[in-house]
């Protein structure tokens, strides 16, 4: 009988070819396993698309809930005569953003065309008290600006943040006198949070004890100039006053705002508010708190804006504070900053009009800057990412997919993953004197420091039909702590007319994937091109996928052979 194995330690050769053997067939199926996984990823769509129904028109923003959307709608896309996301574009609480159209001439005439022109609309039915924007939660409902507009509504829905319109401001109601109030809404129940001028409750943060803070604008004053009513909303005569064409029509909004805080009980009651200060810019215009953080310290922070008063040449610029919350409930500010590593205007490097912080979570801020000098042909937008722990920009985002394009942080989540839109890699034309370019949805990873265009990942290899509609996402405005995001999207019927761009319903979804918050990336694997979907020739099935699988990897079965084939082949050539 021969031993397989001495005493001394050394296997014999039978035991050990079967161990090479065993290692190398495990290999194999390890290989073959990575190479499915791999041609399997694309096989379906990384974020799957599901439309919110009730918002279709001029979507924007979500509630940063787990499972619940809120969703605002404008009348008019008033927006594009100053060429941003309609999430940055608030004519209630933020300076005028554009120092006039930036357009051919044509184009911008068309925004105040009294002939359905977007920015006209929007100034007539504030003149005439009609609601330019309404709200609903959850497929709840749309309500308008006189009865409730949405803003914010937490991490569960349970506590809303927004403002209400009065029909008629001119006429003294017994709550208050003004134009706007600020609200929240705490399990149904509404709570006014201002009683005279002008406010809004924009966003909040639940402490520990249960208790909201809330962050907004707030104005007691009347108007800036008493002029500008009438200019900006009122029935100046657009055609023969030289104001109303040279400037007025320009400064919207016309109403001083500070930036504001408030404190609100978990049983509803008012403990506490506070104006934040200005310091270095006593001739405020308008500023707003539009995010507020906790850091891992228990420091509690603002973000937002202030503007000076220069009407046509003003800068609004980004600020941040931070808040002692006292027992008795009350508010202090402790420290008030600037976006070190973001020059103010006039320091020798004018080069934009504002900045902002937008959103914020534990770690980071977002924030954005608006050029006024011309670069490659545009006045972009370009974002920034804030460590203010550090208290230091982290990383500018600017020039994506090329040099001179608008690229807009909307929000940001706990796990450090952002989103926003920036403009479409082949829309490289002119917009200085040009027209409008076409938008994409990203999202962006900051720790990574990766950037991936969401349209890459609403397709799978087979094709990019989701439920027998077809999608472009154009805008990522919101992405919650699950790693939902809310997006606008057009919407195609038929592959033909999503591939030429025609025909589109926009509407609002929600792109969805169980493990992108967790991994805080996208695989690779997953990425199927959009343009090549859309754009290649010769397809060979109804799909649109050609027989190398559209870019994104063939099917399971016959990579698996693929690769099996291969090492066995190099198996019986090498003798292993």
């Amino acid at each position: 009988m021969t031993e397989h194995c001495t005493m001394s330690g050394f296997p014999d050769k039978r035991n050990e070819n079967m161990h090479k053997n065993m290692k190398f067939r495990l290999s194999l199926i390890a290989a073959a396993m990575t190479a499915s996984v791999t041609a399997m990823a694309a096989d379906q769509p990384y974020f799957t698309v599901t439309e919110i129904s009730g918002a279709d028109t001029f979507p924007f923003k979500l509630a940063r809930t787990e499972d619940q959307a809120l969703t605002r709608t404008y009348a008019s896309r008033a927006w594009d005569f100053y060429d941003m996301s309609p999430e940055l574009f608030d004519i209630a609480d933020n300076f005028s953003y554009m120092q006039r159209c930036i357009y051919d001439g044509s184009v911008c005439d068309a925004f105040w065309s009294k002939d359905g022109g977007a920015a006209y609309t929007w100034r007539r039915n504030m003149t005439l008290h009609v609601s330019n924007v309404s709200s609903s939660f959850n497929g709840s409902g749309a309500q308008d600006e006189f009865s409730a507009v949405y803003l914010s509504a937490g991490d569960d829905g349970s506590f809303m943040t927004g403002y209400k319109n009065l029909p008629d401001p001119d006429v003294e109601k017994a709550d208050g006198h003004g134009v706007r109030h600020a609200y929240v809404w705490q399990n149904g129940a509404e709570i006014q949070l201002t009683k005279q001028g002008f406010g809004g409750a924009v966003t909040s943060l639940k402490l520990d004890d249960g208790s909201y803070l809330v962050g907004g604008y707030y104005g007691a004053d009347d108007l800036t100039d008493k002029n500008s009513l009438y200019y900006c909303i009122g029935e100046g005569d657009y055609d023969t006053d030289a104001w109303a064409t040279n400037d007025w029509i320009y400064t919207c909004p016309v109403f001083k705002t500070d930036a504001y805080l408030w404190h609100v009980r978990a049983d509803g009651e008012v403990i506490g508010s506070l104006q934040l200060s200005r310091k270095d810019n006593d001739d405020v215009r308008t500023g707003s708190v539009r995010a507020i953080s906790k850091g891992d310290d228990g420091t509690v922070y603002a973000f937002g804006y202030v503007s000076d008063d220069e009407y046509h040449e003003g800068t609004a610029v980004a600020r941040m504070w931070t808040v002692g919350v006292a027992e008795d409930g009350s508010l202090s500010e402790k420290s008030f900053s600037k976006a070190k590593g973001i020059d103010d205007p006039g320091d020798g490097d004018e080069n934009y009009l504002l900045t902002t912080f937008n959103s914020a979570n534990s770690s980071y801020a977002t924030g954005f800057v608006r050029y006024i000098k011309d670069k490659e042909l545009n006045l972009p937008i370009e974002s920034f990412i804030y460590d203010f722990k550090n208290g230091s920009v982290k990383k500018n985002i600017a020039d994506i997919p090329f040099r001179g394009a608008s690229i807009i942080v909307n929000s940001i989540n706990s796990a450090g993953i952002a989103c926003g839109q920036h403009d479409l890699s082949t829309e490289t034309s002119p917009v200085n004197g040009g027209s409008q370019r076409t938008k994409t949805g990203f999202v962006y990873a900051v720790d990574s420091d990766t950037l991936y265009d969401l349209n890459d990942y609403i397709c799978s290899s087979s094709g990019c039909e989701q439920d027998g509609k077809y999608y472009f996402i154009s805008d990522a405005v919101d992405i919650n702590d699950n790693g939902t995001i809310l997006a606008t999207a057009y919407r195609y019927g038929s592959k033909s007319d999503w591939a030429k761009h025609k025909d589109a319903d926009l509407v609002t979804v929600l792109l969805q994937n169980s493990s992108f918050n967790e991994d805080k990336a996208i695989s690779s694997d997953y990425k199927v091109s959009y343009d090549k979907q859309r754009t290649k020739a010769g397809e060979k099935d109804a799909n649109g996928a050609d027989s190398s699988g559209g870019g994104g990897g063939g099917s399971m079965a016959p990579a698996f052979l693929a690769v099996l084939g291969g090492l066995l082949a190099l198996r019986r050539r090498f003798h292993l």
